[in-house]
């Protein structure tokens, strides 16, 4: 008799409807979607120039320039500030950051201005073969951008970013488009 209340048990935990993640408005993903990185994408990859197209949460805002160097095994991203000058209330989105690869297509760093312990992540989760747009984001899913070689055109290639991202979870109504 008691195998069958255990499997009847079993049954009825099978029916049962699981519980939707925790609502957090700070996350801009689910949490239980899948996640990865492109594991081919190295920091020479990213090198150059790129215009941030669209962007939501952490450090890099839409229609930013930002270019991407490589130096002594790192990755430096540095914002680029407009032509007209900054605007009050610009300066900490035109801080230096020093990344260093910590997996396939996964970097860790933290300001230039305070080194000491890697405190920003990103992960490029696409990018195009020809390395003309990239989309990145977090695994705590706190930000997300899509940037492209260009400010304008490359719509299939925006699309398809955005397509990899609604895969991953992403709330794509939150992405402040150029």
């Amino acid at each position: 008799m008691r195998p069958l209340i255990i499997v009847a048990f079993a049954g009825l935990m099978a029916c049962a409807e699981a519980a939707p993640p925790p609502a957090d408005v700070s996350l801009l993903r689910n949490p239980t979607a899948p996640f990865a990185s492109q594991v081919d994408v190295t920091a020479q990859d990213l090198d150059g120039s790129w215009r941030v197209r669209q962007s939501v949460g952490n450090f890099l805002a839409t229609g930013m320039l930002v270019n991407f160097g490589v130096r002594d095994d790192q990755l430096i991203l540095s914002p680029i500030p407009p032509a007209d000058g900054l605007a009050p209330g610009d300066l900490p989105f035109f801080i230096s950051f020093a990344f260093d690869q910590v997996g396939p297509g996964r970097w860790a760093g933290s300001s230039l201005l305070d080194s000491t312990e890697p405190d920003t992540f990103f992960w490029v989760l696409w990018m195009d073969f020809d390395r003309r747009t990239v989309a990145l984001g977090d695994p705590d899913g706190t930000f997300v951008a899509i940037l492209d070689r260009s400010a304008t055109g490359g719509t299939d290639r925006i699309a398809a970013a955005r397509e990899i991202l609604d895969w991953y979870g992403y709330d794509l109504g939150q992405l402040a488009e150029q």
